[in-house]
């Protein structure tokens, strides 16, 4: 989290930062969350995140109110909508009169390695309008708005859950009027940039489900997004993530009973299928197949593929949720099994500070430094010495030198989910590897994932 932390915040060691955020743009973009363990801000990955949040909260609150998660839930997907609502720089009925903040902070972000609240460099504010289009951008904009309403509405927060309808409406109406990703100029570091030129057809079938979730008057819309999606090559992408989200797109409009044989055949036929072939062992080309370690780990991405397997595993279930029993039970007991590899089945944890041999040294820049310091603090190799602090680990410095040191991180990230293995299931455990250490996601407690999968009858 970032800005003005609030009192229900539960990272003790996370201090107030970046204050100043979007002023030299003459806006206020003070808030919300940092990406991954860096110090960007991105609406991009934020609005994937915020409504497969939302999306998690409406199908399995039992399991949310049983971890003691619920309410930490609510305030967080607020927290990031609320910000977004500050990215909506410019909002209107009329799709040009639309403004989005594509991305605060540059490549002098990635490159400075201590704390946040010590952080000097310029935070440069990215636009995204109807000149640049950004149709990819806008789309996660509309689906954060539309699930975050569709959660406060279930709450009785109803003005709160119109406002934010409103915006994804407006959101998604330019997202529809300027169909083109999102491209920045040479001049800037863009963290995220689709790797499909029609990769905006997903976002716009995901918001637009999220639409016809809020309101029936926009299923016709979510109906025909989505066909325009799964009609093109994205259908044959078999990632689930902030580039790709046409599975969560197809798993929603199922849940809600439309388009169910055309989603249940991409869903079960064109992507789980693929991802439940056991038969195929590694290795393979990443992100072409799904193969598997010799551990059973479901490999697809070189590139952290945890993420890539647990947001799998979220849609299998979903998937699941809304499918005869045959298939229900082979998608609970394949996403079982993942998730199961995940926190420590095979002797090895990939979930900080939990299970078997957990991660000790993830890609994160605060927690490579002590929780604890004393000002004064002195700007020192793209990082900070404060008052006692010196050299690298315990007792040192927060700069390049100390992240890129082999000493066990001084700050847990209790429950992150690093990247994981290659497909030989070695796993380095090393910080300065972001493909294979970087914080991905988080996983709940294991003795709550029963409650997760227990959609009918056992699991497998």
């Amino acid at each position: 989290m970032s800005g003005s932390l609030p009192n229900w915040n539960s990272i003790s060691w996370r201090k107030s930062a970046h204050l100043n955020d979007g002023a030299d743009a003459q806006l206020d973009l003070v808030g919300g969350v940092y990406d991954a363990g860096d110090y960007l801000k991105c609406p991009l990955p934020l609005g994937w995140s915020l409504s497969n949040l939302a999306l998690a909260a409406v199908e399995y609150k039992p399991a949310l109110v049983a971890a003691g998660q619920w309410e930490l839930l609510l305030n967080i997907t607020k927290w990031g909508a609320d910000w977004l609502i500050k990215g909506h720089v410019m909002a209107s009925d009329t799709p040009s009169g639309n403004a989005f903040v594509g991305q605060v902070g540059d490549i002098a972000d990635l490159n400075f390695f201590g704390r946040p609240e010590h952080a000097k460099n310029a935070r440069p504010v990215h636009l995204i309008n109807f000149v640049s289009g950004g149709a990819d951008v806008a789309a996660e904009y509309a689906a954060a708005f539309a699930s975050v309403a569709v959660l406060y509405r279930s709450v009785g927060a109803t003005k709160y859950a119109d406002l934010l309808f409103k915006r994804a409406q407006q959101a998604y109406g330019f997202s529809k009027a300027y169909p083109k990703n999102w491209v920045s100029s040479s001049a800037l570091f863009q963290a995220y940039v689709s790797y499909y030129d029609n990769g905006y057809l997903g976002h716009t079938a995901w918001a637009a489900a999220w639409l016809c979730k809020y309101s029936s008057a926009a299923c016709p819309e979510a109906q025909r997004a989505l066909t325009a999606a799964l009609s093109s090559n994205l259908a044959s992408n078999l990632g689930y993530d902030w580039d790709n989200v046409l599975p969560g797109a197809a798993a929603l409009m199922l849940s809600m009973g439309l388009e169910t044989s055309a989603a249940k055949q991409y869903l079960d036929g064109s992507i789980l299928s693929k991802w439940k072939n056991t038969n195929n062992k590694c290795p393979t080309i990443p992100y072409y197949s799904v193969c598997y370690t010799p551990k059973g780990l479901a490999y697809y991405s070189d590139w952290g593929t945890l993420r890539s397997t647990a947001a799998m595993s979220f849609i299998a279930t979903l998937a699941a949720k809304y499918s005869a029993a045959d298939s229900r039970a082979s998608n609970l007991c394949w996403a079982a099994k993942q998730v199961n590899l995940m926190v420590g089945g095979a002797g090895r944890s990939y979930v900080v500070g939990y299970g078997p041999s957990p991660p000790k040294s993830p890609h994160h820049r605060q927690s490579a430094c002590s929780a604890v310091y004393k000002e004064p603090c002195r700007a020192d190799s793209r990082g900070t010495c404060c008052a006692g602090e010196s050299g690298v680990g315990q007792g040192g410095c927060c700069n390049e030198p100390n992240f890129f040191n082999s000493h066990t991180a001084l700050v847990q990230l209790s429950g992150a989910l690093v990247g994981g293995p290659d497909n030989a299931d070695n796993f380095p455990d090393s910080r300065p590897d972001y493909q294979r250490s970087e914080v991905n996601g988080l996983v709940w407690p294991r003795h709550h994932l029963p409650e997760i999968f227990a959609v009918s009858g056992p699991v497998c």
